[in-house]
């Protein structure tokens, strides 16, 4: 079995379902493959603003 290549792109959860998220679209996003097996079930780090 061949593995997909790493920059397929994949559905992720913001808030992983694990952790209460919700599947409506409002959580969802498009992660390349790779980095969404290295996020699992973390929650996105938030952005600071100046």
């Amino acid at each position: 079995m061949q593995c997909p290549p790493r920059n397929e792109t994949q559905v992720d959860h913001k808030t992983p379902k694990a952790k209460g998220g919700s599947g409506d679209v409002d959580n969802a996003q498009v992660l390349c493959r790779d980095y969404n097996l290295k996020k699992g079930s973390k929650e996105p780090q938030k952005e600071e603003t100046p």
